[in-house]
């Protein structure tokens, strides 16, 4: 009866050093990342929607500083692609620790990363004629899916390390 209580016991702290190991260098640094990335998803969406409102369907109508609010929003959206070479990097880095069921959305935003490079200059601009874009379909800063899907599985691992460990 011991051996089998210390058999469990071991293969315990196995899974909690390995849950541990996989916040650590991979799920930790990404929930840092996507947590930013949202923030700043949800202040580049309130900064569009003031401009859609104030300067095109509003009074403001096109004046100089239109181009400013223009500039501003596409440094947010620069920010964003930060983010993203940061996430895929950190992907890349630790590739071993990540999830299978997560390893699809996880290649989608390492690909988009490797697409942004190729089809977008350096302000964001799209350089790949939009007729081919269509046929090659849509890339993204930063996809929503991901962001939850980090976030979550960030609170589960921690979750579930705490249970391992008490």
């Amino acid at each position: 009866m011991n051996w089998a209580r210390v058999a469990r016991s071991e293969r315990r702290a196995m899974k909690a050093e390995r849950v541990r190991a996989q916040l650590q260098k991979l799920y930790g640094p990404l929930f840092f990342v996507t947590s930013q990335a949202e923030k700043i998803l949800e202040i580049s969406q309130r900064h569009s929607d003031g401009y859609r409102i104030e300067y095109i369907e509003g009074k403001l109508g096109h004046r100089k500083d239109a181009e400013t609010a223009i500039e501003v929003n596409n440094q947010y959206v620069r920010q964003l692609k930060e983010l993203a070479n940061q996430a895929a990097e950190i992907m890349r880095g630790a590739y071993s620790y990540i999830d299978p069921a997560d390893s699809e959305q996880f290649q989608n935003v390492v690909v988009d990363t490797v697409r942004l490079a190729i089809e977008r200059d350096e302000s964001g601009k799209l350089i790949t004629p939009l007729e081919i874009y269509r046929h090659v379909g849509d890339m993204y800063f930063f996809r929503c899916d991901f962001i939850t899907l980090v976030q979550r599985r960030f609170r589960e691992m921690r979750d579930e390390l705490q249970a391992l460990e008490s």
